[in-house]
């Protein structure tokens, strides 16, 4: 473990309060890459937690694309944190449990809904591709619609910064979760 939990009693009061804001949303601990940004820059702490607040809490893409989304960041960047943190978020906002372990061991999801498979494509073309095909884009456009895209893309950013800071300091979930599977071997 290269950066230790965070203990409440360790920061100033301004750092007490953001604790308190942060972790209050996420029903507990404040964990993953807050864990480093709250020990070393509270203000960069603060705005990642209020652009994490807007894509998940007042954003309106669904929740279930918004999931498909960190889940394949997850997978990616071979990410510990965001799989076990998201997986049961994934399946409590309906995606489906087969869906997950695919996603989970790099394969393409397909017991997934229609509109969860185009937004794991989407997810992984830019992962992967760095960039999103126009037919692809236009095909998700027609279906969620520009503001929807734009939270998608942002969402599969804002993940990705937080699973190489979690990468980065080797942070896991400290109430455990479920564990990144290994990816199955492409023929």
């Amino acid at each position: 473990m290269r950066v230790k939990p965070i203990e409440l009693a360790e920061l100033d009061e301004k750092g007490a309060e953001l604790y308190q804001a942060i972790s209050g949303p996420r029903g507990g601990i404040v964990d993953g890459p807050f864990r480093v940004w709250l020990r070393t820059n509270p203000e960069l702490a603060a705005r990642m937690n209020d652009v994490g607040s807007v894509l998940r809490g007042s954003g309106k893409l669904d929740k279930r694309l918004f999931e498909i989304a960190v889940l394949c960041v997850a997978r990616f960047w071979d990410a510990p944190y965001q799989w076990a943190a998201h997986g049961p978020i994934a399946l409590q906002l309906g995606l489906s449990q087969p869906t997950i372990d695919e996603i989970g061991r790099g394969e393409y999801p397909k017991s997934a809904q229609d509109d969860e498979k185009l937004a794991f494509e989407l997810s992984m073309a830019l992962l992967e591709r760095r960039q999103i095909p126009e037919d692809l884009y236009q095909r998700m456009l027609a279906l969620i619609g520009f503001a929807d895209m734009v939270e998608l893309v942002t969402t599969i950013g804002q993940y990705s910064l937080a699973a190489i800071v979690t990468n980065g300091f080797d942070i896991s979930l400290l109430s455990g979760g479920p564990a990144l599977p290994e990816r199955q071997a492409k023929a």
